[in-house]
């Protein structure tokens, strides 16, 4: 059964993510250890062969088998840590594995990952590897293992949607019809919740009355250039225009970032 979550924006919309369960988030972590493994024995085989090369030069085997256990220990531990904490973070909370099983870290308010809780639930990961521990996001009420429950995370579904197709179909259209056009500084002033909230609206806005789609594109356009810092005027009849075009340039970034 999928468990949902509900956070409200800023502009009073909803946003729904689907949780995503123990066992899709065990594969996606497998396929990031698998990465992770075959990259570590490369990196180890590169580190033992400097070290044979270069032994007569070190003269006190102590040292030179101190340097072997230190790669031993050491670099596994950092790569595997690095590769989490460079992914969650500069990829939107996606590692590899995560982009596979469509699915992403978000904070459990909703907001786009801070930096602090991705280094705290990376950390964490060291704990959670421990078979006892492998029931609790089982039995936690939003199936969180123990380092999303300290560093405020939750693992969302990011299955095929109206909204996808919407961001993909902006995203396809050329650059140079856009009214509004939109400094790196003024898109990455933006977070993931902000992204969505311009998605839900403008892919339910068909549906909505004319009246109230004309007071929720007004809301969302005010707050959205406030917290972008976008000080060009945005007159009302354009107001979808311009969120339009942010996404399309959300998108963009967004790609390229994946590419």
């Amino acid at each position: 059964m999928d468990k949902l979550v509900q956070f409200e924006t800023p502009e009073n919309i909803t946003v729904t993510y689907r949780l995503a369960g123990p066992g899709r988030r065990f594969m996606a972590v497998l396929f990031d250890y698998f990465i992770v493994s075959a990259a570590v024995i490369l990196l180890f085989a590169a580190g033992l062969i400097a070290l044979t090369v270069f032994a007569p030069q070190v003269g006190d085997m102590v040292i030179y088998w101190a340097l072997i256990l230190t790669i031993m220990i050491l670099v596994p531990a950092f790569f595997s840590l690095a590769y989490f904490v460079y992914y969650e973070w500069r990829r939107n909370g996606q590692t590899p594995g995560a982009s596979l099983m469509n699915i992403r870290v978000v904070m459990d308010h909703g907001f786009s990952l801070t930096l602090s809780a991705v280094i705290i639930r990376t950390l964490f990961r060291i704990i959670d590897q421990f078979p006892l521990l492998w029931i609790v996001p089982v039995l936690s009420e939003k199936w969180q293992r123990v380092g999303d429950m300290v560093a405020g995370t939750l693992v969302v579904r990011e299955d095929e949607t109206a909204q996808d197709a919407l961001r993909t179909r902006l995203m396809a259209r050329d650059p140079g019809e856009a009214v509004f056009r939109f400094n790196p500084a003024q898109v990455n002033g933006l977070d993931e919740l902000d992204a969505q909230a311009i998605e839900v609206f403008l892919s339910r806005r068909q549906g909505i009355h004319p009246e109230h789609r004309a007071q929720l594109a007004e809301r969302l356009t005010d707050v959205i250039i406030q917290r972008a810092g976008f000080v060009e005027p945005v007159e009302t009849g354009q107001r979808e225009q311009f969120l339009e075009d942010l996404l399309a340039a959300l998108a963009r970034r967004d790609a390229r970032e994946l590419g």
